[in-house]
Order: structure tokens, then C-alpha cells, then sequence
């Protein structure tokens, strides 16, 4: 569902509500996950992980990926659905 009414009081909702859409084009359904310093949980094919997190990083150098003085940064580790 899109967060577009929640776009003009909260930047957050609309980097997520894009973040979704593109991710979506991939073929991927994502779902996001709130903390006090924002964390963005998705799953996908391993075989698409580096493309989605490049495309993220490049397109919200901001936003997505950085700690600090670091960018491009991101927690990934393989797993099956159950």
C-alpha cells in the first residue's frame, strides 16, 4: 500500500514508499521495519542482492547505507523461507 498521504509531514515514509516501488520492479515485495535510527529489511534471490543494494545506494547516498563517515554499508547473510 502506498505511503504517498504521509509523504509531505514525514521524508522517511516517502524514501520508503520508493524505496518499495523500485525494489518492486525486481520483482521484489518488500517489507520495512522501523528503529530509532531506521533499518531497511528486505529479502530477495541472492543472485539480485549486490544489484539492489547499489541501486540503493546510489540513488539515496544519504540515506541508504551510511554510518558516519562510511557509505555503502549493509548487514546481508543467505537464508531459506520457510
Amino acid at each position: 500500500m502506498p505511503l504517498s498521504h504521509l509523504h509531505k509531514s514525514n521524508p522517511l515514509m516517502h524514501l520508503m514508499d520508493t524505496v518499495r516501488q523500485a525494489l518492486r520492479l525486481f520483482g521484489i515485495l518488500i517489507s520495512f521495519s522501523i528503529m530509532p535510527k531506521y533499518k531497511l529489511v528486505f529479502f530477495t534471490p541472492r543472485a539480485s542482492t549486490q544489484t539492489i543494494l547499489q541501486h540503493l545506494f546510489s540513488r539515496f547516498p544519504n540515506h541508504v547505507g551510511r554510518i558516519g563517515a562510511y557509505g555503502g554499508c549493509a548487514f546481508v547473510t543467505p537464508g531459506t523461507g520457510a
